[in-house]
């Protein structure tokens, strides 16, 4: 059987002290930080608010676009506690299957290349994780599509 080229998919797991959550990178550019204006916003005393960057390398096209991940904003501004990738600090990284991405203390993130089928599996066994939407309380208005809140 032949396999598609675009039959998996960029998925970043996310574990924090209070939840977690999968993220199905399908846009070029995220940031994830403590910051509201962040795509992936993640609520923790130790994450900056712009705390790093991933960006799709859309000229890699034998890969279908393979992610960086840069340390704090674009624009320079590095986060305050680092960014930890495979028990190495490091200011950018590209992304590679089963990498571990420490923010701060208390932030795990594993980066995945799941099969299509495997994802739509995960996410109808896994019913508090969102792969398209955020989980937001009542109270909080969130304008971003790919959000966690812990």
């Amino acid at each position: 059987m032949k396999t598609l080229k675009n039959d998996f998919r960029h998925i970043l797991r996310i574990e924090a002290p209070l939840g977690s959550s999968i993220i199905d990178l399908q846009q070029d550019y995220y940031t994830l930080g403590r910051g509201s204006k962040n795509s992936i916003i993640i609520h923790d005393k130790e994450i900056s608010r712009c705390h790093a960057t991933i960006i799709r390398d859309t000229q890699d096209l034998s890969h279908e676009g393979l992610f960086w991940i840069y340390d704090g904003a674009i624009n320079g501004k590095r986060s305050t506690n680092g960014l930890i990738i495979n028990e190495q600090y490091c200011f950018r990284h590209l992304l590679k299957p089963k990498d571990l991405i420490l923010l701060g203390k208390n932030v795990k993130l594993t980066y995945h290349q799941l099969s299509s089928k495997t994802v739509k599996l995960l996410k109808s066994l896994d019913k508090k994780t969102s792969l398209t939407k955020p989980k937001v309380s009542d109270r909080e208005t969130i304008n971003f599509k790919q959000t966690i809140i812990v």
